[in-house]
């Protein structure tokens, strides 16, 4: 086998791995948060962080292919809680995933307007099946469940990993609900201060929005602001203060889900179409490295790479390696 040949090989082994080993972290996250919101998912870690409900969907919905129970859990969820969920913060997370998952969204949207009896679902539906491109549907492969085999329960409202489930149950399906939730969840960082722009990225709402809901909630004293002349002014709920009140021990933190799902649904899409063309060491730093930077907030956030240049004598292969294993074990390790 010639230098090049053995190169291209020993290459695709690794893209093949990084890709095994991220699909395999987030598939166990992925069911430490159904047991979690109601899913009778065996496992022996309780998930701890936060759950997004609707990013914990979409995610699923893209590894139900490789992950045939997830369709269980899925039309199960979607007939007996669908109530719990933003369809405005679906829609607007939904743009970031890929077709196949949006066609899936088709599916779960069904299910909990016929199965659930929600009819808010119906616009969703719509709109979705409108965006997906023409030509698609005959191809893409449904998140059909098999039989429904699955006991879905209510949400473990009394975990602290349901604490955003538990808000929008008392406070209402909105973005007031969902901000809090973050700003609380945001409580163990260095700085539990967040912006109007932190907390739409959070939240997938838009900055109008995000700054009308929490000038709101400030106004009411249900969190505080802090304005810093030249500086955008910021938002922090006290955390002590809302766990009494909640009879929890300390809110579960934040921990950015989207934006990591949306990082691992691209790179396990880029792993599997690569497959078709010859990927030199060389093209993975490149083009990993692009992908990276498309998605960095999932690696920024947390800090969990420190970012650093590839050039001169580092290699971009070796950044891109350590960059996905370190996020795999972070996501698992924050859970």
């Amino acid at each position: 086998m010639c230098a090049e040949t053995s190169d291209l090989a020993d290459t695709r082994q690794v893209i093949d791995r990084l890709a095994l080993r991220l699909g395999a972290a987030t598939t166990e996250v992925v069911w430490r948060q159904w047991a979690a919101v109601g899913g009778t998912a065996s496992r022996r870690a309780r998930a701890r962080a936060m759950v997004d409900p609707e990013a914990l969907v979409l995610v699923s919905l893209t590894l139900c292919e490789h992950e045939p129970r997830l369709a269980d859990f899925l039309s199960g969820w979607a007939a007996a809680n669908s109530s719990l969920l933003s369809i405005q913060r679906m829609r607007n997370l939904a743009a970031d995933y890929l077709p196949d998952t949006r066609h899936r969204l088709v599916e779960f949207a069904r299910t909990a307007l016929d199965s659930g009896k929600d009819h808010r679902w119906k616009a969703l539906l719509a709109e979705v099946k409108h965006r997906i491109p023409v030509g698609d549907h005959a191809h893409r492969r449904s998140a059909s469940p098999r039989k429904n085999r699955t006991r879905i329960t209510p949400p473990r409202l009394n975990e602290s990993s349901t604490l955003l489930l538990r808000l929008r149950l008392g406070i209402g399906v909105g973005i007031k609900a969902d901000a809090l939730a973050v700003l609380l969840g945001l409580q163990g960082d260095e700085d539990a201060w967040a912006s109007v722009r932190v907390l739409a990225a959070a939240t997938g709402y838009t900055d109008r929005a995000v700054r009308s809901a929490v000038e709101d909630m400030a106004a009411a004293g249900l969190i505080d602001d802090l304005e810093i002349e030249g500086e955008p002014i910021a938002y922090r709920a006290t955390g002590t203060t809302w766990a009494r009140l909640l009879e929890i021990e300390k809110p579960p933190r934040w921990c950015h889900w989207h934006e990591r799902f949306t990082f691992v649904v691209a790179f396990l899409d880029w792993a599997k179409t690569s497959r078709a063309h010859q990927v030199s060491r060389y093209a993975l730093g490149a083009l990993g490295r692009e992908l990276i930077e498309r998605h960095r907030a999932a690696f920024d956030r947390d800090r969990v790479v420190l970012w650093k240049s590839t050039k001169g004598g580092d290699d971009p292969a070796a950044f891109i390696e350590d960059s996905v294993n370190t996020l795999s074990t972070w996501i698992v390790a924050h859970a």
